[in-house]
Protein backbone atom coordinates (compact mmCIF):
# COMPACT_ATOMS: atom_id res chain seq x y z
CA UNK A 1 0.00 0.00 0.00
CA UNK A 2 2.81 2.69 1.27
CA UNK A 3 4.93 1.49 -2.27
CA UNK A 4 1.90 2.22 -4.27
CA UNK A 5 1.06 5.61 -2.72
CA UNK A 6 4.48 6.62 -3.70
CA UNK A 7 4.33 5.66 -6.78
CA UNK A 8 1.14 7.63 -7.25
CA UNK A 9 2.52 10.33 -6.06
CA UNK A 10 5.73 10.51 -7.51
CA UNK A 11 3.19 10.12 -10.96
CA UNK A 12 1.62 13.19 -10.33
CA UNK A 13 4.18 15.81 -9.55
CA UNK A 14 5.95 14.22 -12.68
CA UNK A 15 2.54 14.97 -14.98
CA UNK A 16 2.46 18.11 -13.54
CA UNK A 17 6.32 18.90 -14.06
CA UNK A 18 5.70 17.73 -18.13
CA UNK A 19 2.76 20.37 -17.82
CA UNK A 20 4.97 23.18 -17.01
CA UNK A 21 7.38 21.58 -19.98
CA UNK A 22 4.60 21.56 -22.41
CA UNK A 23 3.49 25.15 -21.41
CA UNK A 24 6.82 26.64 -22.56
CA UNK A 25 6.79 24.46 -25.47
CA UNK A 26 3.38 26.57 -26.90
CA UNK A 27 4.72 29.72 -26.18
CA UNK A 28 7.56 29.04 -28.34
CA UNK A 29 4.99 27.54 -31.42
CA UNK A 30 3.13 30.39 -30.69
CA UNK A 31 5.91 32.82 -31.35
CA UNK A 32 7.12 30.78 -34.28
CA UNK A 33 4.00 30.65 -35.79
CA UNK A 34 3.59 34.52 -35.01
CA UNK A 35 7.26 35.28 -36.86
CA UNK A 36 6.15 32.54 -39.82
CA UNK A 37 2.98 34.48 -40.57
CA UNK A 38 4.81 38.43 -40.31
CA UNK A 39 7.32 37.02 -42.91
CA UNK A 40 5.62 35.24 -45.08
CA UNK A 41 3.56 38.85 -45.95
CA UNK A 42 6.70 39.73 -46.16
CA UNK A 43 7.74 38.24 -49.05
CA UNK A 44 4.51 38.63 -50.65
CA UNK A 45 5.34 42.33 -50.74
CA UNK A 46 8.63 42.61 -51.95
CA UNK A 47 8.17 39.79 -54.87
CA UNK A 48 4.68 41.79 -55.63
CA UNK A 49 6.72 44.79 -55.85
CA UNK A 50 9.51 43.29 -58.23
CA UNK A 51 6.93 41.82 -60.34
CA UNK A 52 5.09 45.60 -60.42
CA UNK A 53 7.78 48.04 -60.61
CA UNK A 54 7.63 50.13 -63.83
CA UNK A 55 10.11 53.60 -63.86
CA UNK A 56 8.26 56.08 -65.84
CA UNK A 57 10.27 57.50 -68.58
CA UNK A 58 10.45 61.19 -68.07
CA UNK A 59 11.91 60.04 -64.31
CA UNK A 60 14.65 57.57 -65.58
CA UNK A 61 15.27 60.56 -67.47
CA UNK A 62 15.88 62.61 -64.43
CA UNK A 63 17.72 59.83 -62.80
CA UNK A 64 20.29 59.32 -65.52
CA UNK A 65 21.15 63.35 -65.45
CA UNK A 66 21.81 63.69 -61.82
CA UNK A 67 23.61 59.71 -61.90
CA UNK A 68 21.45 58.20 -59.64
CA UNK A 69 20.62 55.15 -62.17
CA UNK A 70 21.98 52.97 -59.32
CA UNK A 71 19.04 53.20 -57.52
CA UNK A 72 17.36 50.52 -59.87
CA UNK A 73 19.51 47.86 -58.88
CA UNK A 74 20.18 48.71 -54.93
CA UNK A 75 15.53 48.35 -55.61
CA UNK A 76 16.10 44.54 -56.71
CA UNK A 77 18.77 44.14 -54.33
CA UNK A 78 17.00 45.36 -51.41
CA UNK A 79 13.77 43.64 -52.65
CA UNK A 80 15.76 40.20 -53.65
CA UNK A 81 17.42 40.24 -49.87
CA UNK A 82 13.74 40.59 -47.90
CA UNK A 83 12.11 37.79 -50.20
CA UNK A 84 15.40 36.06 -49.40
CA UNK A 85 15.10 36.43 -45.50
CA UNK A 86 11.38 36.64 -44.91
CA UNK A 87 11.59 32.75 -47.07
CA UNK A 88 14.20 31.67 -44.94
CA UNK A 89 12.16 32.66 -41.83
CA UNK A 90 9.19 30.88 -42.99
CA UNK A 91 11.06 27.79 -43.69
CA UNK A 92 13.03 27.33 -40.85
CA UNK A 93 10.05 28.31 -38.16
CA UNK A 94 7.41 26.22 -40.10
CA UNK A 95 9.99 23.47 -39.94
CA UNK A 96 11.28 24.08 -36.22
CA UNK A 97 7.28 24.37 -34.89
CA UNK A 98 6.20 21.25 -36.81
CA UNK A 99 9.51 18.37 -36.20
CA UNK A 100 10.02 20.20 -32.64
CA UNK A 101 5.98 19.44 -31.77
CA UNK A 102 6.34 16.03 -33.60
CA UNK A 103 9.81 15.35 -31.32
CA UNK A 104 7.82 16.50 -27.95
CA UNK A 105 4.42 14.38 -28.37
CA UNK A 106 5.63 11.74 -30.31
CA UNK A 107 9.13 11.24 -29.22
CA UNK A 108 9.67 7.49 -27.61
CA UNK A 109 12.67 8.73 -24.91
CA UNK A 110 11.59 10.61 -21.64
CA UNK A 111 13.72 13.44 -22.63
CA UNK A 112 11.72 13.81 -25.92
CA UNK A 113 10.02 17.26 -24.59
CA UNK A 114 13.06 18.87 -23.07
CA UNK A 115 14.82 17.99 -26.11
CA UNK A 116 12.13 19.85 -28.33
CA UNK A 117 12.27 22.77 -26.29
CA UNK A 118 15.70 23.52 -26.25
CA UNK A 119 16.17 22.75 -30.01
CA UNK A 120 13.52 25.21 -30.87
CA UNK A 121 14.90 27.51 -28.34
CA UNK A 122 18.53 27.53 -30.16
CA UNK A 123 16.61 28.91 -32.94
CA UNK A 124 15.15 32.07 -31.76
CA UNK A 125 18.10 34.64 -32.38
CA UNK A 126 18.62 33.64 -35.86
CA UNK A 127 15.22 33.90 -36.53
CA UNK A 128 14.34 37.09 -35.47
CA UNK A 129 17.63 38.34 -36.55
CA UNK A 130 16.80 37.20 -39.93
CA UNK A 131 13.65 39.00 -39.83
CA UNK A 132 15.15 42.16 -38.52
CA UNK A 133 16.83 42.13 -41.79
CA UNK A 134 14.28 41.65 -43.94
CA UNK A 135 12.10 44.46 -42.47
CA UNK A 136 15.88 46.63 -43.17
CA UNK A 137 15.72 45.35 -46.38
CA UNK A 138 11.88 46.11 -47.30
CA UNK A 139 13.17 49.87 -45.97
CA UNK A 140 15.81 49.86 -48.47
CA UNK A 141 14.01 48.81 -51.63
CA UNK A 142 11.30 51.26 -50.63
CA UNK A 143 12.87 54.12 -50.58
CA UNK A 144 14.75 53.00 -53.83
CA UNK A 145 11.41 52.47 -55.14
CA UNK A 146 10.01 55.93 -54.00
CA UNK A 147 13.12 57.63 -55.95
CA UNK A 148 12.33 55.61 -58.92
CA UNK A 149 8.45 56.64 -59.07
CA UNK A 150 9.14 60.39 -58.52
CA UNK A 151 12.79 61.32 -59.07
CA UNK A 152 14.18 64.15 -56.90
CA UNK A 153 10.48 64.40 -55.23
CA UNK A 154 11.25 60.74 -53.28
CA UNK A 155 13.41 62.91 -51.21
CA UNK A 156 10.30 64.01 -48.98
CA UNK A 157 8.62 60.22 -48.54
CA UNK A 158 12.69 59.00 -47.42
CA UNK A 159 12.39 61.53 -45.25
CA UNK A 160 9.69 60.33 -43.72
CA UNK A 161 10.12 56.74 -44.06
CA UNK A 162 13.52 57.70 -41.97
CA UNK A 163 11.78 59.23 -39.25
CA UNK A 164 9.86 56.28 -38.71
CA UNK A 165 12.63 53.78 -38.93
CA UNK A 166 14.55 55.57 -36.20
CA UNK A 167 11.24 55.79 -34.38
CA UNK A 168 10.80 51.93 -34.67
CA UNK A 169 14.69 51.28 -33.73
CA UNK A 170 14.20 53.63 -30.77
CA UNK A 171 10.74 52.07 -29.49
CA UNK A 172 12.07 48.59 -30.13
CA UNK A 173 14.99 49.31 -27.98
CA UNK A 174 13.48 50.69 -25.46
CA UNK A 175 10.76 47.91 -25.41
CA UNK A 176 13.44 45.23 -24.96
CA UNK A 177 15.28 47.15 -21.90
CA UNK A 178 12.08 47.54 -20.40
CA UNK A 179 10.89 43.81 -21.14
CA UNK A 180 13.96 41.62 -21.11
CA UNK A 181 14.77 39.27 -18.88
CA UNK A 182 17.95 38.74 -17.33
CA UNK A 183 19.54 35.26 -17.30
CA UNK A 184 19.72 34.43 -13.13
CA UNK A 185 15.92 35.52 -13.75
CA UNK A 186 15.09 34.05 -16.96
CA UNK A 187 12.58 31.10 -15.48
CA UNK A 188 12.44 28.14 -18.34
CA UNK A 189 9.89 24.93 -17.67
CA UNK A 190 12.32 22.41 -16.59
CA UNK A 191 11.88 21.77 -13.16
CA UNK A 192 14.64 20.68 -10.92
CA UNK A 193 14.79 20.38 -7.22
CA UNK A 194 17.60 19.24 -4.56
CA UNK A 195 16.37 16.62 -2.01
CA UNK A 196 19.44 16.01 0.15
CA UNK A 197 22.31 15.97 -1.75
CA UNK A 198 20.48 14.83 -4.29
CA UNK A 199 18.96 17.13 -7.74
CA UNK A 200 16.32 15.47 -9.08
CA UNK A 201 14.39 16.30 -12.19
CA UNK A 202 10.89 16.19 -11.59
CA UNK A 203 9.69 15.42 -14.53
CA UNK A 204 11.30 11.55 -14.63
CA UNK A 205 10.51 11.42 -11.11
CA UNK A 206 10.50 7.49 -10.07
CA UNK A 207 10.17 6.00 -6.45
CA UNK A 208 13.08 4.76 -7.25
CA UNK A 209 14.34 8.51 -6.58
CA UNK A 210 12.38 8.62 -3.54
CA UNK A 211 14.02 5.62 -2.15
CA UNK A 212 17.47 6.93 -3.28
CA UNK A 213 16.83 9.54 -1.38
CA UNK A 214 15.94 8.20 2.16
CA UNK A 215 19.36 6.27 1.84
Amino acid sequence: MLAASKDRFAFEIKRKALQLRQQELELVVQRYNNLAGLASIAAGFAFDSMVELEIPEDTWEELHEHDLEWLEPLFYIGASCALSLAMYVVAVASFTVVFGHRLALLGGKTNSLDKAVAIMLKQHHTLFTAAALAMFSIYVAAVSMVFLKLGRLGIVNMGIFTSFLFLTIYSLYRLNRQLTIEAPALVHGDAHVHMGAHEVDLARLGAEDCLAVEA
